[in-house]
């Protein structure tokens, strides 16, 4: 036998090495853009909702900001806002949020604001100063990427309600 002839299954070999790992290495970015492509659809939502608040917070007495405008992220199933000093009405929190406000409030963090993603996922929950719920909790599930909610100004905070209710 030749030595080109021992060589080629080696090189052949090799070859089939490098390509798994380029699929694996190009599915592992894939993954992660896509990963990334949903934080920052949810921070954008996020800092948005928290100018909405500033913003009719600095508004008079008793005007309305309406949140229907708002774009929300796509795979946002369902966002609970609640008053952190006030008592918390559990049975009115959907179950798959429920656990995640409770431990929040067990742990003594500062959030007053928690979405669930589609199929239990991309749970997420952070503080907007000023932000008080009409009632405690006030959950409210989205449909059509439309988050049908008004902000009020109330003097000293902003009051969150449904836009149905108004």
């Amino acid at each position: 036998m030749k030595k080109a002839q021992l060589e080629q299954p080696f090189v052949i070999i090799f070859g089939v090495i490098v390509m798994a790992f380029l699929l694996i290495l190009g599915g592992y970015v894939i993954r992660r853009s896509l990963t990334l492509g949903t934080s920052v659809e949810y921070n954008t939502f996020y800092n948005q909702l928290s100018k909405e608040a500033e913003n009719c917070y600095n508004l008079d007495f008793g005007s309305t900001c309406d949140l229907s405008k708002m774009k929300v992220p796509g795979n946002l199933f369902e966002i609970c806002f609640i008053n952190i000093e006030e008592p918390i009405n559990y049975k009115n929190i959907p179950g798959s949020l429920n656990q995640t406000i409770a431990n929040s409030i067990r742990l003594n963090r500062k959030d007053n604001v928690f979405s669930i993603g589609l199929n239990n996922q991309d749970k997420k929950s952070f503080f907007i100063g000023k932000l008080k719920a009409i009632s405690n909790p006030i959950c409210y599930r989205l449909s059509s990427r439309k988050l049908n909610l008004l902000l009020e100004n109330k003097g000293n905070h902003v009051e969150v309600r449904n836009a149905q209710s108004a």
